[in-house]
């Protein structure tokens, strides 16, 4: 805040309550029909506040999104955090990935609006690889205190790699592993991935 600027910085509780209601104008009307004005009305703001949060629609579409995936993988993720491997972790969490797919509000905006739902996810995306990529450190860092993967590995590129490499796994069809099936993904995530992750470090 400065001399020129002296309202209030936004509060987490005003960030909540606006996707709050963000999330429920998309279940109910959707991306398109759906309007800036409309969201800031249902969370009690004004539009000039919203805009100062989110600069446009697909921003804010895109930020409910990243909330509704980490909501959904904190809640269903017993599994993930339950495996007891780097290759288990990572097969639980494609396999976790791809039921997140399939929930109905993605279905149902994918299908009805196609255009607006890759842009909206194109942004949540930018905003979540940064999520993903750090919770990924955290097993790499296990991993490596269990002699899985190399002392020596730069953990911030691998992070990342990870977590584009499973966003690759769960979202791009394959013909020669079962996505869906962990015993079919299991020697194919041990074999070529964990590899690299054993490779020497240039980083």
């Amino acid at each position: 805040m400065t001399a020129l600027d002296p309202s209030p910085e936004p509060t987490r509780s005003d960030r909540d309550r606006i996707l709050d209601a963000a999330e429920v104008c998309l279940l109910d009307r959707g991306i398109s029909k759906t309007t800036m004005a409309e969201v800031a009305t249902a969370a009690g703001v004004s539009r000039a506040w919203l805009y100062r949060l989110y600069q446009d629609k697909v921003s804010l579409f895109g930020a409910v999104m990243v909330r509704i995936d980490s909501a959904h993988w904190q809640a269903e993720g017993a599994r993930v955090r339950a495996a007891t491997t780097l290759v288990d972790t990572i097969v639980e969490s494609v396999l976790l990935s791809r039921q997140m797919q399939q929930r109905p509000v993605i279905v149902k905006l994918r299908e009805s609006e196609p255009a607006a739902f890759s842009q909206v996810a194109e942004i949540g995306m930018q905003h979540f690889i940064p999520w993903l990529s750090a919770t990924w450190k955290v097993y790499l860092v296990a991993a490596q205190e269990r002699g899985e993967i190399g002392s020596g590995l730069a953990l911030d590129w691998a992070s990342e790699w990870v977590a584009r490499i499973v966003l690759s796994l769960c979202t791009v069809p394959s013909q020669v592993v079962d996505i869906d099936d962990r015993d079919s993904m299991r020697p194919f995530v041990e074999q070529f991935l964990l590899h690299g992750l054993n490779a020497p470090s240039r980083g």
